[in-house]
Formats: C-alpha cells, structure tokens, sequence
C-alpha cells in the first residue's frame, strides 16, 4: 500500500495497454485526417445545403472517432482507492466511481477476454470491468447484485486497501 504520496490515496495502479492500440490509434487517426483532406475542398469548392441530422451525424461521429484515437493513444488505466471511494480511470476519464459503502464483497479472480468479452472498460450485464490483459483481478460484489472487476498485477494489495477503506471510520 502507497499512503500519503497522493493526499488521501491509499493506493495507486496504473496500468498500460498494449503497444498495438497506440499504432491503430495512429493509423485511425491519419485515416481520418486523409478523409478529411479529401473531402473539405470537395465541399468548400461546391457548397450544396446539408441537412442538420447530416451535419449533426458527420460531426458527433468525428468526436467519437477521435475519443477513440485519444484512448488509444493514451492507453492507460488506473485505479485509485480512497478512505471513501475506489475510482477506476481509462485515462483521462473515471469511468468508474464507487462508495466503499457499496463494496459488499471482495475477491480475488482470474480474468480473461472470454469473461470480459473484450478489452478496456467492458459491460457484461451487471459487470463491469476494467482491464488491458487477462490474468488476476479483484472483483467487487456490490449493493443490488452489481459487480466490477478490476484487472491488478498487485491483487494483494488492491485487496488490502479495499479492506483498509470499509473498515476505517471516514467523515461522512
């Protein structure tokens, strides 16, 4: 357990995904700069009137390609656990954000794709998980049947601070 080199963090783990993310976060993102070189003179040098529900499709589905370019680039992930929380980040987003007040279980697993159906931050019914490569993890039992699986090459101690954090008295 790391205590006081971030605040109140009791612990920290970041974690890095494979290099071949950063080469497709690469490759998409000069696709989609290749595309765009192609087609905005075409546009500029014809204008013809564009609908809105167009418009408003072409460019929700450029931040969408270039969230995915940034996640892939960036391809890091980090759990902290707090006196009162266990956040999970796809860096530079929480995605998850959970109350130790909701923690009802604890335990360590072995995780693979075949569970997760997949890499990163995956749903999977009232699961969620968090995770760059399959191997250990700590799963989350929480309140109403929900659960989170945090893929750790430091189980013992994501375990230990969890434990750590319900069983300290925080202010509420």
């Amino acid at each position: 357990m790391r205590g006081g080199d971030h605040g109140s963090t009791i612990f920290r783990e970041r974690s890095t995904g494979p290099r071949w993310t950063a080469v497709v976060g690469i490759v998409t993102l000069a696709l989609l700069v290749f595309v765009a070189w192609l087609g905005v003179p075409a546009l500029v040098a014809r204008p013809e009137p564009v609908d809105a529900w167009l418009l408003i499709l072409m460019v929700s589905s450029t931040v969408m390609v270039l969230i995915a370019v940034m996640l892939l680039l960036v391809r890091h992930a980090t759990v902290v656990v707090t006196p009162t929380h266990v956040d999970a980040h796809l860096d530079p987003f929480r995605i998850m954000h959970i109350s130790v007040e909701e923690i009802e279980a604890v335990e360590v697993v072995d995780v693979s794709f075949a569970d997760s159906r997949g890499w990163g931050w995956r749903l999977a019914g009232t699961e969620q998980y968090l995770l760059w490569s399959a191997g250990p993890a700590v799963r989350l039992g929480l309140t109403k049947g929900r659960s989170r699986v945090l893929r750790s090459d430091r189980t013992a101690e994501l375990v230990a601070a969890i434990a750590h954090a319900r069983s300290d008295p925080h202010p509420g």
